[in-house]
């Protein structure tokens, strides 16, 4: 065939505009991916991602997110024991994250009062679908977040009601010992002395301790003062209590527990050299080891599960089972629980795209988000179980790829998920360590979570302190805690005397002040004061 010079002009055209057309389409695209917003969230470091999966920022999970989320993110690791203290630096020098990550709501309620993160509520009415739904779906979350000048600041994960802290036994020692589950402190310390001193895994040797007095951050940081563990709340030494409809300082319950934690020392039933373990891994690993006879649960009860695997292959014959906390002078109570809502984020005011943010949000929010962060594929990782949940096929893959991500959906709506929102939901019968474990974490809602008992903690919803008292409180509170150490690991320095010091250096930090502020924002706001009993309304 023979084309003409008019053709061959009209094919010329023909193909440049094909040529053209495609160049179009690939700067297009090209555009498209160079407009992919990129923001920075912080990530907690806790030290248990195995080697072969990468590192905290940079793993399966992690580059999962940045293939599927509509903007690119880089993680900023921060460590679980000290976030605080990493978040602060990071602020001093200018390179906080966009979105600043930390269950610690006390902090987050700082950096309110600092104006060092945004309000949220015009960005979520603007770009949200989903949060926002869930805000509509939730009211009780947008009444909590709400600040006094009518603001939301803080991002909620909504879990519903669930264990956090539990304490478990071994109940093999218990067996070995002829001993009783301990029901009262005099209980626990009999209980714990047995442990120590009466050889409870009969291997001929005293090499075995009752109890860990570490274990959810570093230990000189004002955390005891407001208890956060099983002694702290077994006597109710959680900062405030509500006396005859007010709010006080639990100076009596701090010294019944300061007491006891020094009888315990004196005993030798806890590790003589407890304060240099900062971060609680040496008695974590003294009770996987078999060295240890009763253990803190302190980050949810889905924790028991690698804990109880691990304990499992050191010490195959291990029974452990969750326990009620044992009952002391002030009462019995549950432990602190997961709140069924939990501030757990906030936009840094010098995020350069906020609208980026909360694109990121309501991706993180998606029911497919959280079931791939948190069950992995189907057909991979599990498969669906009877009641149609998501059952996990093999705990040793699931120990390895996933049981470490529980941080990477902080940003999620458990609750969604109704009876399938619990770790025990998704094991397989066939495993005798998912078996084993699924009875752990019945035993530990039944205890943990009894509605017959007050939680230790009486008030969910307290407010954010003015930048004065925030210091006077924490100044107050590590005050506290020097003394309180000092008076545990002292013969000569009595419980007495440390409670005078104590109470005369929380005045001094200026912590009468911080007393005076919530006793009056109890009285005269009590309509907005939201009881721990609570919990159980949206359960």
């Amino acid at each position: 065939m023979r084309f003409g010079a008019l053709d061959r002009l009209v094919i010329a055209i023909v193909l440049a505009s094909i040529f053209l057309t495609s160049c179009t389409s690939q700067n297009e695209h090209k555009s498209d991916e160079k407009e992919k917003a990129e923001i920075t969230v912080g990530i907690y470091d806790r030290g248990n991602i195995p080697a072969e999966e990468g590192t905290v920022d940079n793993n399966r999970w992690t580059r999962w997110i940045n293939e599927n989320s509509p903007v690119n993110v880089k993680f900023i690791p921060i460590p679980r024991g000290d976030s605080v203290q990493k978040y602060k630096v990071l602020f001093g020098s200018g390179n906080a994250p966009d979105l600043i990550m930390d269950y610690d709501s006390s902090f987050l309620s700082q950096l309110v009062a600092d104006r060092q993160v945004i309000p949220i509520g015009d960005l979520i009415d603007r770009y949200s679908t989903e949060y926002k739904k869930l805000l509509d779906e939730y009211p009780l979350v947008r009444k909590l977040a709400t600040e006094s000048d009518g603001n939301m600041y803080m991002i909620a994960q909504i879990t519903g009601l669930k264990t956090n802290h539990a304490l478990v036994i071994r109940n093999d020692w218990l067996k070995a010992l002829k001993l009783a589950v301990p029901r009262t402190d005099e209980e626990l310390l009999n209980v714990l002395n047995a442990f120590t001193y009466e050889d409870p895994d009969q291997n001929g040797e005293q090499d075995t301790l009752g109890i860990n007095l570490t274990g959810l951050g570093p230990l000189l940081d004002g955390k005891i003062a407001g208890g956060i563990r099983p002694i702290d709340m077994m006597f109710r030494n959680v900062g405030y209590v509500i006396d005859n409809g007010r709010v006080i300082r639990a100076w009596d319950q701090a010294k019944a527990a300061l007491a006891f934690k020094k009888e315990l020392y004196q005993s030798g039933v806890i590790d003589p050299n407890f304060l240099t373990d900062k971060d609680g891994e040496k008695a974590k690993l003294d009770f996987i080891n078999g060295k240890l006879g009763m253990y803190w649960v302190s980050s949810g009860i889905e924790d028991a599960y690698p804990l109880l695997q691990s304990l499992k292959k050191q010490v195959p014959t291990a029974e452990l089972r969750a326990i009620p906390l044992p009952e002391g002078p002030f009462g019995s109570f549950n432990p602190l629980a997961k709140a069924p809502v939990q501030f757990v984020a906030a936009i840094n005011k010098h995020a350069s795209n906020p609208e980026a943010v909360i694109q990121y949000l309501d991706f993180m929010y998606s029911k497919k988000v959280l079931t791939t962060l948190r069950y992995g594929f189907e057909g991979e990782h599990y498969q669906p179980n009877e009641h149609g949940c998501y059952q996990y096929m093999n705990p040793e893959e699931y120990s390895r790829e996933l049981s470490w991500t529980i941080d990477l959906y902080m940003l999620s709506a458990r609750v969604i998920l109704g009876e399938c929102n619990s770790l025990a939901s998704s094991l397989n019968t066939g495993y005798e360590i998912d078996r084993k474990y699924m009875e752990l974490e019945a035993d530990a809602e039944r205890h943990s979570l009894n509605q017959e008992k007050e939680f230790a903690y009486p008030i969910w919803n307290w407010p954010t302190l003015r930048q004065e008292l925030q210091v006077a409180n924490t100044d107050g509170a590590k005050a506290l805690t020097r003394i309180y150490y000092h008076a545990i690991v002292d013969p000569s320095y009595t419980v007495d005397q440390a409670m005078r010091d104590a109470q005369q250096a929380w005045n001094e930090a200026g912590g009468e002040k911080v007393d005076e502020y919530y006793d009056k924002w109890f009285t005269e706001q009590r309509d907005r004061v939201i009881l721990t009993d609570e919990y159980y309304s949206i359960r």
